[in-house]
């Protein structure tokens, strides 16, 4: 497994879900059992991952001992409180991304995770849930590549690992929505043909553009004849596509204007008053027209504005209520066709195969007419009973390319035959451009010398025996052909097959609760503990969970997890390395994780913190915001978090032996403390003894105005500042959001301190 990337990218609000502990305990899981188990070689482990739809969640590519391939696992974790509960299986939205994912792999892709062609890689596709699966049509698997990911993900021994059935109705459904989904992605790239965001050299590159750019030139566009400078052609929009309603064009053409209103340009000074005309009369198509799909989004019946004027413009969307869908797509409709009607798109000159596309050398054109000839007659002789040339993946490459080869011969010398709906080899020679005209000739005497040389051999040829080119039929099954009919072929149900064929689903599998209790037990399994080790498994369990949360949520970019990675060893080390303090502050950092506060920069920098200075009291009004605020400055530092009030309930030998164990501590490491109350006797000699241990080591300590005062006293070389950016414009956009939807709070942003919503919110 190359190591060309070692950082995967995250999709955006990663850190904003909820009910995340499932997530994180699974992967922390087979992150143990992958870097335990001798038989993986190699692996890389992602979450989130950005751009590969549904099978986000876990992402896993390992190599195993006596395996050809890699095998690459996507999972979505489906985890439901009630295990009774039935799981609802989209089969469309996986199909996508599915389909997505397969875009993914690509030699030249950086991310060594799908540096590679999607056949070299053995891909399975997880839906892994709590609930049970009642999908029909669905049956056992028995898969060498299936055991191994069962040994790796499995966690109930009484769960069901299925996948559907392939049913020809249901791979006929899967084939419409592939068909579907490669209409929206051809639109994306017809548009960026448009606006110049792809090099005119490389559009027949894109293997979709490659496919239908015959059936462009035929039902959307009309293409012009060569340019002066014999690379380029022009081509306008057909008037009939506009209203052409057929399903898949249907499907293109939506798209199409839906990624050409998103780019339109409108002037700055008519954005107000084209604003306000839609509004005051809101049913009137064309004033909506002018405006919708740039500066007014619609999406899934609700009208929002574009985020690249919203700042600028806050008009009342609620005026738009009333207006029915039907309404939307026509103003949609007559922009769109507005624009379109009126461009001229320079496309490549094998656009649309309106000539048959050579070198303009003519000496190496004439050899390649020759080549071409030859491989052609060499078929046509192999079929003279079946008179069906079927021609495939096994020829050789040169022969069936764009640029001189078979592909770029589709709708010129071959054209449909609408009684078989194969090829066959047209007879409207007139219609022919010159290099397609010089093939058809040279065919016809090549086949003319051909019969004539068998007759001279026999004194009677059978017409069987002679080479008729209206006779034949030609079966093309090569990927990168142009297609000649707007309908799924073999290619999509090959898609739709594989897809069943490597969707598995894990249901009935272990719960939240569960799955820690398995992974303590196979961490327990794993270490040797002598009894005098004080840090138990519940103790190594949590930092070591705590590890994998915070690397889970990182925002946008994260390191792959892989086999020599630290995350395990860096959670025993930790605890063998200052066993008391681990299990104290263990569990209060990870209380302060399912609060899952998250402040800006500039909150975070009015804290003041410096790297130089050991001792640091801050005074806070909510301790609690204030530590979050704190473990979020040292994110990337060893650190650990203490209650004083907690030690101070500590049985007299346990609060001697943490006093030795701190005086000893790392001095790499920084030291918390939250002193809420310190004016009992308990606490304050607890202080004192604190304060006389970390004497000398970096720490901060938390503390309210009163318990301040008295905290100088033992801590007199201690700087003090004071935490004042605990408001809610303080908190991160997506932390404000989750405020919201766990407390129910709405108020005006800008107008209102948040802080005593929060302190109820957070029990502070």
């Amino acid at each position: 497994m190359t190591r060309s990337c070692t950082k995967f990218k995250r999709r955006e609000g990663t850190a904003g879900i909820l009910g995340h502990l499932y997530e994180t305990k699974l992967i922390s899981l087979f992150y143990f059992r992958a870097i335990h188990e001798e038989a993986i070689e190699e692996f890389q482990l992602a979450s989130n991952v950005d751009k590969v739809g549904a099978f986000d969640d876990i992402c896993f590519k390992t190599r195993v001992t006596g395996f050809e391939k890699p095998i690459s696992v996507f999972i979505q974790a489906k985890h439901r409180e009630n295990k009774n509960q039935t799981l609802a299986i989209d089969l469309a939205t996986y199909f996508i991304s599915y389909l997505n994912i397969r875009k993914h792999f690509d030699p030249k892709n950086e991310d060594s995770f799908f540096k590679s062609t999607y056949d070299e890689a053995e891909c399975l596709f997880v839906i892994y849930t709590t609930a049970k699966d009642e999908f029909g049509n669905s049956s056992d698997i028995a898969s060498e590549y299936t055991e191994v990911v069962y040994d790796l993900i499995g966690t109930a021994a009484g769960g069901t690992v299925k996948q559907p059935d392939q049913q020809q109705e249901r791979v006929n459904w899967l084939c419409e929505i592939a068909m579907k989904e490669q209409m929206i992605q051809l639109a994306d790239c017809m548009c960026k043909c448009i606006h110049d965001e792809i090099n005119l050299d490389n559009l027949l590159s894109d293997e979709l553009m490659l496919r239908y750019h015959y059936i462009l030139a035929q039902q959307v566009l009309h293409v012009d004849d060569l340019q002066p400078d014999g690379e380029t052609r022009v081509a306008t929009f057909r008037a009939d596509f506009f209203d052409n309603y057929e399903n898949y064009l249907t499907v293109f053409k939506d798209s199409l204007y839906k990624e050409i209103l998103k780019r339109r340009t409108i002037d700055t000074n008519d954005i107000a008053r084209l604003l306000n005309e839609s509004l005051t009369d809101p049913t009137d198509v064309t004033k909506l027209s002018k405006v919708i799909g740039t500066v007014i989004i619609y999406n899934k019946g609700v009208f929002e504005m574009n985020k690249q004027y919203k700042e600028y413009y806050t008009p009342d969307l609620k005026r738009l209520h009333n207006v029915s869908h039907v309404t939307v797509e026509q103003a949609t409709d007559l922009a769109g066709r507005q624009i379109l009607s009126e461009l001229q798109v320079k496309v490549p000159a094998a656009f649309g195969n309106k000539d048959l596309t050579l070198c303009s050398n003519e000496n190496r054109k004439k050899r390649r007419i020759k080549h071409l000839i030859t491989k052609i007659t060499e078929k046509l002789e192999n079929c003279q009973f079946s008179k069906i040339v079927a021609i495939n993946e096994s020829s050789p490459k040169e022969f069936l390319e764009l640029n001189g080869g078979l592909a770029g011969a589709i709708g010129n010398i071959f054209v449909l035959d609408d009684e078989t709906k194969l090829m066959k080899i047209t007879d409207n020679f007139e219609s022919l451009e010159t290099n397609a005209k010089l093939l058809y000739e040279s065919l016809n005497k090549e086949i003319e010398l051909i019969n004539k040389t068998k007759q001279g051999h026999r004194d009677l040829l059978r017409a069987e025996e002679q080479i008729n080119l209206r006779q034949y039929r030609f079966s093309f099954n090569v990927y990168k052909f142009p297609k000649v009919l707007l309908e799924y072929n073999e290619y999509e149900k090959h898609l739709a097959r594989d897809f069943l064929n490597k969707l598995i689903i894990y249901s009935s599998q272990a719960d939240e609760k569960t799955v820690e209790k398995k992974l303590k037990a196979e961490i327990e399994e794993s270490l040797t503990l002598n009894d005098s080790f004080y840090a138990k498994i519940d103790e190594i369990f949590l930092k070591y969970h705590n590890e994998i949360q915070d690397w889970w949520l990182k925002p946008k970019e994260a390191d792959y997890l892989t086999k020599d990675g630290e995350l395990f060893k860096n959670a025993t080390r930790y605890m063998i390395a200052d066993p008391l303090t681990s299990s104290l502050s263990v569990p209060f950092v990870r209380l302060m994780r399912q609060y899952n506060y998250t402040f800006t920069d500039d909150a975070l920098h009015s804290l003041g913190l410096s790297d130089q200075e050991l001792t640091t009291i801050v005074v806070a009004e909510y301790s609690t915001l204030t530590v979050a605020k704190v473990m979020q400055y040292l994110k990337n530092k060893d650190y650990a978090a203490l209650d004083i009030a907690h030690i101070a309930r500590l049985e007299v030998d346990m609060r001697n032996a943490l006093r030795r164990e701190l005086s000893f501590t790392n001095e790499n490491k920084v030291l918390i403390f939250v002193c809420d109350d310190v004016m009992g006797y308990k606490n304050k000699r607890a202080l004192k003894n604190i304060a006389e241990a970390v004497r000398g080591k970096r720490s901060i300590i938390i503390a309210n105005q009163t318990s301040a005062i008295l905290l100088q006293r033992y801590f007199r070389a201690a700087r003090t500042v004071c935490d004042e950016r605990n408001g809610l414009m303080d908190l991160s956009e997506d932390c404000r959001r989750r405020v919201f939807a766990n407390a129910g709070v709405e108020v005006e942003l800008e107008q209102k301190d948040m802080r005593v919503e929060l302190k109820a919110f957070v029990g502070a």
